[in-house]
């Protein structure tokens, strides 16, 4: 078979040595056909970020333990006309001779001998077994992520021969990536599912790509809330994750590379369900300030620093309505909680020496004309509160005093949504939110700045990078990246990427983690 190497290899290069893959795309492990010993598959990658492919999991017809082999083929542009024609492709990598079986759909993992970097541009790939079959699905369809994608495919009984079968989907995984990412890192919360999905993010583009071995285990059950109850935290260095359950706070520490394992005696058990979780330090105290719903209280957890261990304090105070409690926003001095049934916000001061909670004067504060507020956010000074509204499609601003933390009402600005729901603000004071197919922007002076159209849309929640280069958003079950326009401040619709089906269901908290 001829090797085009100058029009293939010049675009993708070995490395040195072979690395731990720690990004991973997954298109299913669902297979209802199998192919030949010795076939093939063939699909399209688009190569959106320069990257390093280290391994496959492939779904295989070989028995369990069987020693197989895998050969990646690689032509440029397209495989589309190019299956059975050998003289279009050059082989580029191949196993490293260590691959055993696992079983039908099951994960068998192939490393490759030589690890793979990946220019951006888009090929057409063919998959060569040995000593086994693909197994894969009926029909095509496109998976991808901020880094690949895949369009899939078809299949052929021998090696660029035999009567292609098409409309079929690979069923594997794609291994790349940096050794250890160092960061920054996504994290997104599905309750329903038990589970945190952890995202590794280009530090350039801010483009995410799923953590292998993500989603990671979280235990103490759903808590059965929807959109963004603000469920997720962690602390400032990132050492832990804060995620509430049914049965109270659990605790994740992350590990090198972003991956998450539940602390010893997680879940700590709370008032009751938990809902909106923030984190709050001062010196070397750590404390975890969490929503009890149906509980009507704050309960506040002392975080160990070394273990990550939670201890419920006693005498938490009343946040109104007990069965209204959802979101929270935390400053270092002040604390401030949003009930969607009595539609108050309860504030509190919070002694910087001993993490004591004291309602600020005035409170609860009535949101006159609002209804269902459920979550909120601080501006990075501290200065200004904004409260969603699910009912009217508004975003209500308060002054925050800042030596009493008491709110002062400034004023009502609208949104084309319906249900609206709090991003947060970039470091320079552009406040984002959004809600149905809308993502909202506002500038410091609380003018709107234009709302974004994201068809189809089903805006549930979202984030913003600090720096305001980026706005993650969850839209059903998908995870949404888009980067910001740096004059319209807008997110780039042409540069928005969506990693459909990303989730089981729809996550009802993020965290971002810089490092």
């Amino acid at each position: 078979m001829t090797r085009l190497a100058l029009a293939v290899i010049a675009l993708l290069c070995s490395v040195s040595a072979p690395a731990l893959g720690q990004l991973a795309l997954t298109t299913i492990f669902d297979s209802d056909e199998s192919g030949e010993v010795g076939g093939a598959f063939y699909f399209d990658l688009t190569v959106k970020q320069k990257t390093t492919l280290i391994a496959l999991d492939c779904n295989t017809t070989a028995s369990a333990s069987t020693a197989i082999g895998l050969e990646v083929w690689m032509t440029p542009e397209t495989r589309g006309g190019k299956q059975l024609d050998p003289s279009l492709w050059s082989l580029v990598a191949e196993d490293d001779g260590t691959a055993a079986a696992a079983g039908v759909d099951r994960a068998t993992r192939v490393t490759l001998r030589e690890p793979l970097s990946l220019q951006p541009g888009r090929y057409g790939i063919a998959l060569i077994a040995s000593g086994t079959g693909h197994r894969y699905s009926q029909g095509g369809g496109t998976y991808g992520d901020g880094f690949l994608s895949i369009d899939t495919g078809e299949a052929s009984s021998g090696a660029f021969a035999g009567t292609l079968l098409t409309q079929r989907t690979w069923n594997g995984r794609l291994i790349y990536g940096p050794s250890i990412p160092k960061g920054p890192f996504l994290y997104a919360y599905d309750d329903q599912f038990g589970a945190v999905h952890a995202f590794a993010l280009d530090k350039k583009s801010g483009a995410p790509g799923q953590l292998l071995g993500s989603p990671f285990a979280v235990t103490g059950g759903a808590i059965d809330c929807t959109g963004n109850c603000q469920t997720l935290a962690s602390d400032a260095k990132g050492t832990f994750l804060f995620a509430a359950t049914a049965a109270g706070l659990a605790v994740l520490r992350k590990l090198p590379g972003g991956a998450l394992e539940e602390v010893s005696g997680s879940p700590f058990v709370g008032a009751s369900r938990l809902l909106g979780v923030r984190a709050w330090e001062s010196g070397t105290l750590l404390r975890v300030l969490a929503v009890a719903n149906p509980g009507g209280v704050l309960n506040v957890f002392a975080i160990d620093r070394a273990s990550g261990a939670a201890t419920l304090l006693p005498s938490p105070p009343s946040i109104g309505d007990p069965s209204g409690g959802v979101g929270l926003a935390v400053s270092k001095g002040f604390a401030y909680v949003a009930n969607d049934e009595d539609r108050n916000v309860h504030g509190f001061s919070i002694d910087a020496a001993t993490g004591a909670l004291t309602p600020t004067p005035g409170s609860p504060y009535a949101l006159a004309g609002y209804s269902r507020p459920s979550n909120l956010v601080l501006d990075p000074k501290a200065t200004t509160l904004i409260t969603n509204d699910c009912v009217y499609g508004n975003y209500l601003y308060s002054a925050v005093d800042k030596t009493t933390g008491a709110l002062t009402y400034l004023i009502s600005v609208g949104s084309p949504a319906a249900c609206t729901q709090v991003f947060g603000f970039s470091s320079k004071g552009t406040f984002y939110g959004g809600g149905s197919i809308f993502i909202d922007a506002y500038d410091v002076h609380r003018n709107s700045l234009g709302s974004t159209i994201l068809p189809p849309g089903n805006v549930l929640l979202g984030l913003v990078e600090p720096k305001g280069t980026s706005i993650y958003a969850i839209d059903d079950r998908s995870l949404l990246h888009c980067p910001i326009d740096k004059r319209l401040l807008l997110p780039n619709l042409d540069r928005t990427t969506r990693l459909g089906s990303a989730f089981e269901r729809p996550p009802t908290g993020l965290a971002y983690v810089a490092k």
